[in-house]
């Protein structure tokens, strides 16, 4: 849960359970080996990206909790402090990714599979259409 990885990037999120020596060994096991058909070759961006523990103690137990990739390009992140933090801590938009932002935190934490997007049913009311 606390490791997202977009096709592009590996994002961990730095917590109790996932410290900088677990992404240490992600970095140096993936950080070369990973495609980077999306990136320009003089692109110096770190491929496996630690992210800081921001949404620590925020009623987000992990990383994907609060962070969903859809596609190589496209994150969904909740409205408000919690996502605004995160994606700022992701370099998001400087990475090239568009933020999908919903107002509940809960369906942010989908699973995409075959191009079918599945959420829980936390009742949020925002639109399929944002």
């Amino acid at each position: 849960g606390d490791v997202l990885y977009t096709g592009r990037h590996f994002f961990v999120g730095l917590s109790d359970r996932t410290n900088e020596r677990g992404w240490e060994v992600l970095r140096s096991v993936f950080g070369s080996r990973l495609r980077r058909e999306d990136v320009d070759d003089d692109d110096d961006d770190e491929v496996v990206v630690a992210v800081p523990p921001v949404i620590r103690g925020k009623s987000v137990l992990h990383l994907k909790s609060a962070v969903t990739h859809l596609d190589p390009h496209t994150l969904l992140a909740p409205e408000g402090p919690i996502g605004d933090e995160v994606l700022t801590a992701m370099k998001a938009e400087e990475r090239g990714y568009v933020a999908i932002r919903l107002k509940d935190v809960l369906t942010c934490n989908a699973v995409v599979v075959n191009g079918h997007v599945m959420v829980q049913d936390s009742g949020c009311e925002v639109s399929k259409e944002r």
